[in-house]
């Protein structure tokens, strides 16, 4: 279980405004959540489960006005109707234990889902034990009023039917708009938000905006690209520090909505292009380190979207070097950032399915730094270690099977601090 701190900001684009009125509602903030995982098939919160809902209970005491909101799912193995029931008996196991701690039931609100609103699809038991999950979140009161808008086709400005997430700090909600494009999204009021579509058959589109009272009286009209084979979509934050093929933290939002983009078009395929910055140079060669930089980023895109669930046969994973930058003759870091990039490309899936990735034989000169800094999981541990100093293999098993066995769980560590936790004595007893 792991308690995590909401904190997202984003951006969007305006094109026209209609008045509509409608009124200042008054509706509820996140300011912190928790997961609860269960193991197949059961519905008992454990003892291991407690300790991090009581600190959601001790976080709610800086508040005047919060109430708590559960939420209960399951992975896909069983009925419908089956799973349905189990995600109902998780979500009271939640709730009892909210009772037992003496917090009001008219303080409680819950739900229960089953099976039907899954977050990863892989068919293993890593993604079904993240989709048997109970959410539990701190929740205020807060200003919100209702955008509402149209999603049109870039081309025809016909409606069309997308799904729509609307993110702020400490707050994000989700709506679908109908076949004539018409939608609805709650929306808090004096915050920068992020609106983020994704629909069959288009791109995605996504820009900043900051919510005021005057868009009470607005109408948002937002056109989304259609998918063409051979077209190029630069994401505007899909960006990269220098020298590594780590994202900017910023950037990490833009490559969650490129998975949903490709769950949505399952069928849809793409290059993912990766580039570096080195204005003033010739184009390097394939034989050099600043190439193979640029291979490290597209593959570091292609294994985030495959550890979700999307197959390797719609993913191609290109390096170009410096050979395409967009600020060739860069004379300042904001023109070399946005040549350390990665681009999409929309591609025929026959290609995709013959064409090789560009592979290089040590991506981890790039990311190693990363990595060290990464929280331990069961899955991705030799993985992340494999480049570590053998010393540091050694000792983090240690640290890690010791800690195991004492009930302690390593996921909540980094392996950074797994390290400085043994060599500085403080072995878990």
């Amino acid at each position: 279980m792991k308690m995590v701190n909401k904190i997202l900001v984003f951006t969007f684009f305006i094109i026209g405004q209609v008045a509509i009125g409608q009124e200042i509602i008054d509706s509820a903030i996140v300011h912190m959540e928790t997961m609860v995982y269960f193991e197949n098939d059961e519905s008992i919160l454990t003892e291991d489960d407690k300790p991090e809902i009581l600190k959601l209970l001790d976080r709610a005491e800086k508040y005047s006005d919060y109430k708590f909101w559960v939420e209960a799912h399951t992975d896909d193995v069983g009925s419908e109707e089956y799973n349905l029931v189990l995600s109902e008996k998780r979500k009271k196991s939640v709730v009892d234990f909210l009772l037992t701690q003496n917090v009001p039931i008219n303080l409680i609100q819950s739900d229960f889902h089953g099976e039907s609103r899954r977050i990863a699809f892989k068919q293993n038991d890593e993604s079904r034990k993240l989709n048997r999950r109970v959410v539990l979140q701190l929740i205020t009161k807060s200003q919100f009023l209702y955008l509402k808008g149209n999603i049109i086709d870039e081309e025809s400005k016909e409606g069309i039917t997308a799904q729509i997430q609307l993110i702020a700090s400490n707050f994000k909600s989700e709506a679908k708009s109908d076949s004539t494009g018409k939608f609805k999204i709650l929306s808090p009021v004096n915050s920068k938000v992020s609106i983020e579509i994704v629909a069959k058959d288009h791109f995605i589109a996504t820009n900043k905006l900051k919510i005021t009272e005057k868009h009470r009286d607005i109408k948002l009209k937002i056109p989304l690209p259609i998918i063409e084979i051979g077209k190029v979509f630069n994401f505007k934050n899909m960006l990269f520090f220098g020298n590594k093929s780590i994202m900017l933290p910023s950037s990490k939002p833009v490559l969650e909505l490129l998975k949903r983009f490709m769950f949505l078009n399952n069928e849809q395929c793409i290059e993912i292009a990766g580039h570096i910055n080195l204005p003033h140079e010739s184009k390097v060669d394939k034989s050099t380190k600043n190439y193979r930089l640029s291979v490290a980023r597209a593959l570091e895109v292609h294994d985030a979207l495959n550890e979700i669930g999307v197959g390797t046969e719609r993913l191609l994973a290109r390096g170009y070097g410096n050979w395409e930058m967009i600020y060739p003759f860069a004379t300042n870091e904001t023109q070399m950032k946005f040549n350390r990039r990665v681009e999409i490309i929309i591609s025929e899936c026959d290609s995709t399915l013959i064409i090789q990735n560009h592979e290089i034989p040590n991506r981890e000169e790039f990311n190693l730094a990363d990595r060290i800094n990464r929280y331990y999981s069961d899955k991705n541990f030799q993985r992340d270690i494999q480049n570590f100093p053998k010393k540091a293999q050694v000792d983090l098993l240690k640290q890690i099977k010791s800690m195991k066995k004492n009930n302690i769980d390593p996921s909540q560590y980094s392996y950074r601090e797994l390290l400085l936790a043994l060599r500085n004595g403080f072995r878990s007893k």
